[in-house]
């Protein structure tokens, strides 16, 4: 049941999603005539209206124009309007790109969700719920039922579908925003009798947290090795100099001559028990590593977190860390690349 009601709550908030749609211009509509054919079109549109301050244009490229106007009797939003107006900062696309079509399995539970959404509103109709008429407004006897309604809603699948997706796509949106690029992640479907409708995907925020995974896992294995570079040290064995050492030996780079390689993954690997499943290269300057980037379940991750080395500015073959984020310029690399870029600043 909380499910549903989060749902209907979260309107509010699903029109913060373009960051900032304030004014609920009623002259503006989206019904299956007037939406673009594509869901690029239906993109800059949507975007164009969060530009323009259009929280109506927006959240009807979100929900069926039923469920949208449901939500505005019921008076969610406008505290948020009134809050946001005019603090809108403008997104230019720079780029669309499809991933894949989605699978049936996702289609299917965008239909269930308008469905039992659909269903949760005519419960709140049956009962003349309103944004002057709340539940706070009911008897006991009359709130119980309603929720006992929406909790058998909430408990089985709807044995009906009131909507009906033809086509489904995961797109990434790239665009500029303050002079910073950026991406969000949509779900696009196509609505018969709705046209298009979007649903910001999950995988914005699993994007994230892959990627602040792997670089927890590039800080987790440049504590290991300074460990054990500190264990080398107290035996007297030469650690100092810039240097390269990696998980693909061939790829290790001015490597003093005193350190046994072998010897050394030993030694990293008390500190650090996954360093042979793991892809990596280290920086070692000065004694103490530098710089760690890894490849961590497919996703590059670096010590010091999303930044690149660059050679020093008087020329010198010591490496520090820049302070820029590589941001979406980071996510394109391989480690392979990254590594590539490493060599090319020691030369």
């Amino acid at each position: 049941m909380k499910k549903i009601i989060a749902a209907l709550a979260a309107f509010a908030s699903a029109c913060t999603l373009m960051t900032g749609c304030g004014k609920d211009d009623s002259s503006s509509s989206k019904g299956a005539s007037s939406n673009p054919d594509s869901y690029e079109d239906a993109l800059r549109d949507m975007f164009e209206a969060s530009n323009d301050e259009d929280l109506e244009k927006v959240a009807k490229y979100m929900y069926p124009d039923e469920l949208y106007d449901f939500m505005i009797e019921l008076g969610y939003g406008e505290d948020f309007i009134e809050q946001t107006s005019g603090d809108t900062k403008k997104k230019e696309i720079t780029e669309i790109i499809e991933e894949e079509e989605l699978e049936e399995d996702a289609i299917k539970e965008f239909e269930t969700m308008l469905t039992t959404m659909d269903d949760v509103m005519n419960v709140y109709r049956e009962h003349g719920l309103s944004k002057e008429k709340t539940m706070d407004d009911l008897d006991e006897k009359e709130k119980a039922e309603i929720l006992e309604k929406i909790g058998e809603l909430q408990d089985g699948d709807a044995d009906h579908s009131n909507y009906n997706v033809t086509k489904a796509y995961d797109v990434t949106v790239k665009y500029t925003q303050d002079g910073e690029d950026d991406e969000d992640c949509f779900y696009a479907f196509y609505v018969e009798d709705e046209g298009w409708l979007f649903q910001q995907s999950m995988r914005t925020y699993v994007k994230k947290s892959k990627k602040q995974s792997a670089n927890a896992t590039a800080s987790s294995l440049s504590k290991a090795i300074n460990s054990a570079l500190i264990d080398f040290d107290m035996d007297d064995i030469d650690i100092y100099g810039t240097y390269i050492i990696s998980s693909d030996r061939s790829k290790n780079k001015d490597v003093p001559s005193d350190i046994d390689i072998d010897k050394l993954d030993s030694q990293i690997k008390k500190y650090f028990e996954d360093i042979d499943e793991t892809d990596y290269f280290c920086v070692v300057s000065d004694g103490s590593a530098g710089y760690v980037a890894v490849d961590y379940k497919s996703n590059i991750g670096t010590y010091p977190a999303n930044s690149i080395l660059e050679k020093s500015g008087d020329g010198e073959p010591d490496l520090y860390v820049d302070s820029r984020i590589m941001k979406t310029e980071e996510e394109n690399y391989s480690l392979d690349e990254l590594y590539d870029v490493i060599v090319d600043y020691m030369k």
